[in-house]
């Protein structure tokens, strides 16, 4: 596993960066043939506004890399379970099928309910914790446990569990393009 430096010439790069709650690591699976990407992101509380615009920037961040594999884990500061929360950006990229709520996937597949969840003052649990992966990603999830026994306040610890022995890997990515112009007009007349 390798952290991943920020182009300086990539403004959001940057601020993700430097906003101290994103960090970007890369793993060679496979034998070393493929690389697989993990972010952390720890979205901000209290100012969905500033939220949203975080969100917007992580998935602008994460799109750059094509269709390379990437988990995502996340505590978003937002509940996973109401969509109107969700930011914006995460919710396309949900709907669009370009990242898979495996938190969510796995419970739906096994009838179980979601391993994440943040408790506090004896409130039922709510998801802003989770795990995003690529549809790739979630077609290698095995298991999906909450630790019960640990330290942390109203945050459940959970190990997602993945079988990444042969992966298979074509990346394309996105290629900006440089705007279209109209073909210049007709001046035969």
């Amino acid at each position: 596993v390798r952290k991943v430096e920020p182009d300086p010439d990539d403004p959001i790069a940057c601020r993700l960066w430097h906003s101290g709650r994103w960090l970007h690591t890369r793993a060679g699976i496979g034998a070393g043939h493929c690389v697989l990407n993990i972010f952390v992101a720890y979205g901000i509380p209290g100012n969905e506004s500033l939220n949203q615009e975080f969100w917007e920037q992580v998935v602008c961040y994460m799109s750059k890399l094509g269709n390379a594999g990437c988990i995502l884990l996340t505590d978003a500061n937002f509940n996973f379970d109401l969509l109107h929360k969700v930011p914006a950006a995460l919710l396309t990229a949900l709907a669009d099928g370009w990242l898979v709520d495996a938190d969510r996937t796995f419970s739906v597949l096994h009838g179980t309910p979601c391993a994440c969840g943040f408790t506090t003052a004896g409130k039922p649990p709510n998801r802003i914790d989770g795990l995003l992966v690529t549809p790739a990603q979630a077609g290698t999830l095995t298991d999906v446990t909450a630790l019960k026994s640990h330290s942390l306040p109203g945050h459940a610890p959970v190990c997602f569990t993945f079988s990444l022995d042969a992966p298979m890997q074509k990346v394309v990515k996105m290629k900006k393009l440089p705007p279209f112009s109209p073909p210049p007009p007709d001046r035969r007349s």
